[in-house]
């Protein structure tokens, strides 16, 4: 028997997407080493050519690895007290003038050691893993230092090298005011621009910065400055904007090539500029206001939402998370066949999402 035996497997009568497309009938998939040797129908399969190879199972879908693109996957502390809060009605807002939010995480993250944070953090890298995510994108956000921000990111790049997974990371220095910049968001700024960027670009720490543009965080001109100190840098830039209100923060960062634009729920539709329909969707909030009136993006990281309601509701039953995915599917799909004349854009979807629903409705 060859003594490579363990690096050749097999997996049998498997449904495949493959990233485009869902193949008919089932496959099977056969790994050679770290490369996928082949995907054949089950009706072509030699079992006399396989026969030294590991036999993985039979059944289940298997898909490309998924991308998380927006996670905050290390911090200290939990605010499990303010989920209660939530669920009694009070805004997110308001838990943030309480000093709840992220303000609350701050304290316990700058308490942390990195060794905390790491061994905080595999759990829930773990998690990721078990449900197909290949890369994820960590922010850091919590720190509000430059020591502390360093600290996250260190953290986040030795994630990557404890776990199989690509780990993207994001400086999030203008996540929030800390304490010690209270009533001086102008200072502050300055201290991201001055020293927090130059110093995590000369350790190499990030591979993006992004910014909270809202009005409990930074103004449109102050996410600009951190733009600018980005660019100067080498580093592209992402935004979280018009999360609670509509600041323009969206189209400010269209017009710094960003690479993405998160949350948006408050954007309008002066806001939704043709600059904007090169970006991604990378939250659910972001779908369900592209669906409302049929002002969907083109280009659509579709799978990434799907991936995100999945495993941030794990307590779901099987079967309704299904349910829920294939609906959200469809709607997707009928907005992008159906509505095509409400949009003014040229379609462009990356993903079979028909399909895709019926696999997942089965």
């Amino acid at each position: 028997m060859p003594s490579n035996v363990q690096t050749r497997r097999i997996w049998r009568n498997a449904v495949v997407f493959d990233g485009l497309r869902t193949l008919e009938g089932l496959h099977a998939v056969v790994v050679e080493g770290e490369k996928i040797a082949g995907v054949l129908p089950m009706g072509e399969v030699d079992d006399s050519r396989y026969n030294h190879h590991q036999d993985m199972g039979s059944g289940g879908v298997i898909t490309p690895g998924l991308v998380d693109c927006h996670t905050h996957l290390v911090f200290g502390g939990n605010r499990a007290e303010e989920f209660e809060a939530r669920l009694e009605g009070v805004s997110y807002e308001e838990i943030s003038r309480r000093g709840g939010g992220i303000l609350s995480t701050v304290n316990a993250t700058r308490q942390a050691s990195e060794d905390e944070l790491l061994q905080s953090a595999l759990p829930r890298l773990d998690a990721m893993i078990a449900d197909g995510v290949c890369t994820v994108e960590i922010k850091s956000g919590y720190g509000l230092s430059v020591e502390h921000e360093m600290k996250m990111l260190r953290v986040a790049r030795r994630l990557g090298e404890f776990r199989p997974v690509r780990v993207v990371t994001t400086l999030l220095g203008a996540h929030a005011l800390p304490p010690e910049f209270s009533n001086n968001s102008d200072g502050y700024i300055d201290l991201v621009c001055r020293e927090m960027i130059p110093a995590v670009a000369r350790e190499g720490l990030a591979d993006a910065v992004d910014v909270f543009c809202e009005k409990i965080a930074f103004s449109v001109a102050q996410c600009e400055r951190v733009f600018e100190a980005a660019k100067a840098h080498g580093l592209p830039i992402k935004t979280h904007s018009e999360q609670l209100s509509n600041l323009g923060g969206t189209a400010s960062a269209a017009r710094f090539g960003a690479l993405s634009a998160d949350h948006v729920e408050y954007l309008d539709a002066a806001g939704f500029s043709a600059d904007l329909c090169r970006w991604n969707i990378e939250t659910p909030a972001q779908l369900a206001y592209a669906v409302q009136s049929g002002r969907l993006m083109t280009r659509v990281t579709f799978a990434v939402t799907v991936m995100r309601l999945k495993w941030r509701n794990k307590l779901w039953l099987s079967a309704s998370r299904r349910c829920l995915m294939a609906a959200i599917c469809r709607l997707y799909w009928a907005a992008v066949t159906k509505w095509p004349s409400r949009t003014g854009v040229a379609w462009q979807p990356t993903w079979h999402l028909e399909s895709l629903a019926r696999e997942w409705a089965l």
